[in-house]
């Protein structure tokens, strides 16, 4: 069975805010995937699917 955990924070830089989503495999707990944008769009977490 896989089980996966997404989230997504943001962070203030000198540039802007950033946008960081990720996803974890909670059996082996380590990162699957994630994604870094300057825009919070919708899509920021499918995104982490090809990762």
């Amino acid at each position: 069975m896989l089980s996966f955990l997404s989230g997504i924070t943001y962070l203030w830089t000198n540039e802007g805010w950033l946008y960081v989503a990720i996803v974890l495999d909670l059996f082996n707990r380590e990162a699957v995937g994630w994604s870094l944008k300057t825009k919070n769009q919708g899509n920021l977490t499918n995104a982490n699917a090809g990762k």
